[in-house]
């Protein structure tokens, strides 16, 4: 989201999805997604960017004062991606060497959409 939040205003929501303690990146961090406490938190995120895209759809307003906070944080000041402009994906490439897997069928109907470089 780092990129995107130097170009448009952005929101950002959390909610309870793991027991407190355990470690991020990890099996057990894994493991807890299959869980009803996961599993609700998500349903809950889900209601909160629900009632904040309505919100906002309601009252436009909103995007504004958004707009105007976010030219007020930057200061003037522009992203710069460390990304060089001349470098572009490998999605030719890579989709080229799955294709040669044996389930060929089914990764050529999956990645179709990769058609973008």
């Amino acid at each position: 989201m780092g990129d995107v939040s130097w170009i448009v205003p952005t929101a950002q929501c959390t909610t309870a999805c793991f027991v407190l303690g355990s470690p991020l990146h990890s099996w057990q961090w894994v493991t807890l997604g299959s869980t009803s406490i996961a599993h609700k938190g998500m349903l809950h995120a889900g209601k909160v960017i629900a009632a904040t895209a309505v919100e906002v759809l309601q009252n436009p307003e909103l995007i504004e004062k958004a707009k105007t906070e976010l030219k007020e944080r930057l200061q003037g000041k522009s992203y710069i991606s460390p990304i060089p402009q001349d470098v572009k994906p490998l999605v030719k490439k890579m989709k080229t060497r799955l294709l040669s897997c044996r389930n060929r069928k089914l990764f050529a109907a999956k990645l179709d959409f990769f058609e973008f470089v």
